[in-house]
């Protein structure tokens, strides 16, 4: 079997890097917004940064066909949504806007519901904003809705049994 696929290798390889590069390209915008917050973090305030990234996330949400913002660059919902939606996810947090944090998980779980390896984090997110709101019950309900009966070790399960035991 090994032998039938080592021609086939640097063709793989080649794919990889071409993926690689596109991928890096459409998210480099978000990336450089994340840098220029950060640094409106330290300098100025926590609330600009927050806002501003807020600002793009609400515009390239509500355009379909996408924004460009200057000097970050391109910003397309199809391609960069999850990226921009974990970068206020993270801001909010981190600034304790708990009910705005909720909000973004909300709105990207939602939105990526058939998506097996995207949705779960954005319960999580969801569940730990709940918990921090003070809003345990409805944590532990969210989270019993989307648990993985299969998979005992899965995050969804292992949060759960945190916030049971009063360690979420």
């Amino acid at each position: 079997m090994v032998a039938v696929t080592v021609p086939l290798w640097p063709l793989i390889w080649w794919r990889q890097r071409v993926w690689f590069k596109k991928h890096t390209e459409k998210v480099e915008p978000v990336s450089n917004l994340e840098n220029h917050a950060r640094r409106v973090w330290a300098e100025d305030s926590p609330q600009k940064a927050t806002d501003l990234i807020r600002d793009v996330f609400d515009r390239c949400r509500s355009s379909r066909n996408g924004i460009v913002v200057q000097p970050f660059g391109a910003f397309a919902w199809s391609v960069c949504g999850d990226t921009l939606g974990d970068l206020l996810y993270r801001f909010e947090a981190q600034a304790g806007h708990w009910d705005k944090a909720l909000r973004v998980a909300e709105v990207l779980a939602e939105e990526r519901r058939d998506s097996e390896a995207i949705f779960p984090t954005w319960v999580l997110s969801q569940a730990k904003c709940l918990v921090r709101l003070g809003r345990e019950a409805e944590a532990i309900a969210l989270l019993m809705a989307h648990r993985d009966i299969y998979n005992v070790n899965a995050p969804v399960n292992q949060y759960l049994d945190e916030v049971r035991a009063g360690r979420g």
